[in-house]
């Protein structure tokens, strides 16, 4: 399970570093808000692609340590 959680923490931390640079850049530059959130989510989407393999990864990985740990305790 911890790496299923940290595989989950890693894109918690991506989409609120896409989140914090969006909201900069609209307080930077007045008038743009539509074209940098439309940016910004667009990237929230790849990011969350790009973790689905590293997620199911890390799940298969701590299920099959899990099964692995009962099979030697019983």
């Amino acid at each position: 399970m911890r790496r299923t959680l940290v595989e989950l923490m890693f894109l918690a931390l991506g989409l609120g570093v896409a989140v914090g640079i969006a909201s900069l850049a609209v307080w930077a530059v007045p008038g743009t808000g539509r074209a940098v959130w439309t940016v910004a989510y667009g990237v929230m989407v790849i990011d969350v692609l790009l973790q689905l393999r590293p997620i199911r990864r890390a799940w298969l990985l701590d299920r099959a340590t899990t099964q692995a740990g009962a099979r030697a305790d019983g």
